[in-house]
């Protein structure tokens, strides 16, 4: 059975917007079960790694039929939970997101541009769930 992607997913993921973008969702264990819901189909397969042979999985990427990845998740700290989500268009990088200080919520939001360039990033330095920095570095910003 094959699953339709919603188009508005699509979009989000292509034009570097947040999953939900007018409040951010930053629980990563709800980002982490709408992603795999959203962008499993019969063309995907998923691939885990146990990195450090511990036993646990730190590692998780989705693959298209190709071989190109369509997301990634690292446990970035080893604790079994997934710290950094990756989403890519392509096989190319464009957005990351991080729980940088390990409690469960993203706090870092990375958007990339030809797969190398941080175009934007946003960032809850406070760990309160709400962006409170922002930093642009498109073409416009040089």
């Amino acid at each position: 059975m094959k699953k339709t992607i919603p188009a508005a997913f699509i979009l989000a993921l292509l034009c570097g917007a947040s999953l939900f973008a007018a409040s951010p969702v930053t629980d990563i264990e709800l980002l982490r079960m709408e992603a795999r819901k959203l962008l499993t189909t019969a063309q995907t397969r998923w691939l885990e790694i146990d990195s450090d042979n511990s036993g646990k999985i730190d590692h998780i990427m989705l693959l298209n039929r190709q071989g190109d990845k369509i997301y990634e998740e690292i446990d970035m700290n080893h604790d079994g939970l997934m710290d950094d989500l990756c989403y890519y268009k392509n096989g190319v990088p464009v957005r990351e997101e991080t729980d940088s200080n390990y409690d469960g919520r993203i706090d870092l939001w990375v958007f990339i541009r030809e797969g190398i360039y941080v175009e934007r990033y946003e960032q809850d330095k406070d760990f309160d769930g709400v962006i409170d920095f922002t930093r642009d570095y498109g073409p416009d910003k040089r």
